[in-house]
């Protein structure tokens, strides 16, 4: 699944959440995320939202949004509900036409943003079962990783095709990988992401954006 979206696609104040950021894989992300989200109404939940603008930029272009994460958000310019809870055991009854998790999955239960439920072997397979469990019956996640070798670190997972298999046990999911050459980033398959090692501070070099439905 590629991603041919143009800037000329993609409204302005969406363009602005990756303003700024230098050659992350930000905008790849999010540009995947555009031409993947559910119609305009649709009820998204955002995880780890506290990190970008996503959820408040999708809510003012017209998405129903709300927010989930472990620790207090600043005030949003559009009001969001925020769930102050850990995406592993939430309060959450009600169910979401799509779930976000953008560079999020990678940090559950690792020693990062404040955590003190710590899981690192079964932190992220147990995120995953949870927004399944409040995923509509009819809806999907959209999920990017870290992807290809890591130099290792204690806040972060990576991913390889046998890990991404673990953790998406038992789901359907299609997977776009790429990697970065120098500062651009490009569409590749999966044995070209696997062979990449991670940069500095253990940022990565390759991801994959996962479309994964229920199983």
């Amino acid at each position: 699944m590629g991603n041919s979206v143009t800037v000329a696609d993609i409204p302005s104040e969406y363009q602005a959440l990756w303003a700024g950021r230098g050659k992350d894989e930000r905008e790849v992300e999010y540009r995947w995320v555009w031409k993947n989200l559910a119609p305009k109404g649709s009820e998204i939940l955002d995880v780890g939202c506290c990190e970008s603008r996503l959820a408040e930029v999708l809510a003012h272009l017209g998405w129903q949004v709300v927010g989930i994460d472990i620790r207090e958000c600043a005030p949003s310019l559009h009001p969001i509900y925020i769930y102050k809870s850990d995406i592993r055991r939430t309060p959450i009854l009600g169910r979401f036409d799509q779930i976000l998790a953008i560079s999020t999955i990678e940090h559950v239960g690792m020693r990062a943003y404040g955590n003190t439920w710590l899981d690192e072997a079964h932190g992220d397979r147990m995120a995953i079962l949870e927004m399944n469990r409040i995923l509509c019956a009819k809806g999907d996640m959209l999920i990017t990783l870290p992807f290809g070798s890591s130099k290792g670190d204690y806040w972060i997972r990576y991913y390889n095709a046998a890990t991404l298999h673990l953790l998406l046990w038992g789901f359907d999911y299609e997977p776009t990988f790429y990697l970065k050459e120098g500062d651009l980033w490009k569409e590749c398959g999966e044995r070209e992401a696997e062979l990449m090692p991670s940069g500095e501070g253990a940022l990565p070099n390759a991801i994959v954006c996962l479309r994964c439905g229920k199983p």
